[in-house]
């Protein structure tokens, strides 16, 4: 759990880079995720998050929400541990997905609690997380090493005119995406909106992500990520939202809880302590 000593009176408001436009009209690709990559750097995170999944004639009452906690530690060489666990309902309560990152060496673990040890996943083809619309390699933040990055026309993300980079697995990547075409906006450099694609020759994409309301004042804590992440499955015309209910940036987190042998030994204790730090315990 949480360690006793924090560094709350350290944490800090992100404060984006606002850039002029000619800057941005002479950034290239990798130079453009340069900048966005700054905009998520913290030394960790906490936060509770709630997951729904529904086609889009799916009636309210019946759309289940899952919640979990995600936990963010920034490594000594300068990467990131991610590790989701969930708490909510019942009966994926303690299912967790744990990531780490070592340079562009990625290594991604399922764990269930009825199996009792981790299963390592491989990142192109380990299919959705609970379900949802959301791939296992989508929960991980943008690793530059691993991707080529070319600087595309400018492109419409909810009504405004956005940065559009387009990310290409590198050649010993692997990814289930023959490529994405990422938007930023071209003042902050956060994701508006990112596009999918299956297949090379593909017109249209395959899913679509959008984010909104980063720095949101209904987030309860601060955070670098969107209140609101919409994956829309455009095959299927399902729909799965994240959204942050409650976010802690830069407190000290027990480094085992990012180690994958460490994952059956977590404890109810250790979630409702994090849950507690968070104030989101019984939510």
């Amino acid at each position: 759990m949480i360690k006793t000593t924090l560094t709350l009176s350290l944490a800090f408001a992100i404060t984006p880079f606002i850039a002029a436009a000619d800057d941005v009209a002479a950034m290239d690709g990798p130079e453009l995720i340069e900048q966005y990559v700054a905009t998520q750097a913290v030394d960790s995170e906490l936060a509770f998050i709630e997951l729904k999944t529904f086609e889009t004639e799916t009636p309210t009452d019946e759309i289940i929400k899952k919640r979990f906690l995600a936990l963010t530690e920034k490594t000594s060489d300068g990467s990131y541990d991610y590790l989701i666990r969930m708490v909510r309902p019942t009966d994926v309560e303690g299912v967790s997905v744990l990531t780490n990152v070592d340079g562009e060496s990625i290594d991604q673990y399922l764990f269930l609690p009825a199996q009792g040890k981790p299963l390592k996943l491989s990142t192109a083809g380990s299919g959705n997380f609970l379900g949802s619309d959301f791939a296992y390699e989508d929960l991980v933040r943008e690793t530059p090493g691993n991707y080529v990055y070319t600087r595309m026309p400018d492109g419409v993300a909810q009504g405004e005119i956005c940065a559009v980079v387009q990310a290409r697995p590198a050649e010993d990547t692997d990814s289930q995406y023959a490529y994405r075409n990422i938007f930023l906006d071209p003042t902050t450099f956060e994701v508006r909106k990112i596009e999918f694609y299956d297949d090379e020759g593909d017109d249209l994409p395959a899913k679509e992500l959008q984010a909104y309301e980063y720095e949101s004042v209904n987030i309860d804590g601060k955070t670098v990520r969107p209140r609101f992440a919409v994956m829309t499955n455009l095959d299927t015309g399902t729909i799965s939202v994240f959204k942050v209910l409650k976010s802690r940036l830069n407190i000290d987190i027990e480094d085992q809880l990012f180690e994958a042998d460490n994952l059956a030994n977590i404890t109810p204790a250790d979630v409702d302590g994090l849950l507690v730090e968070i104030d989101a315990i019984g939510k």
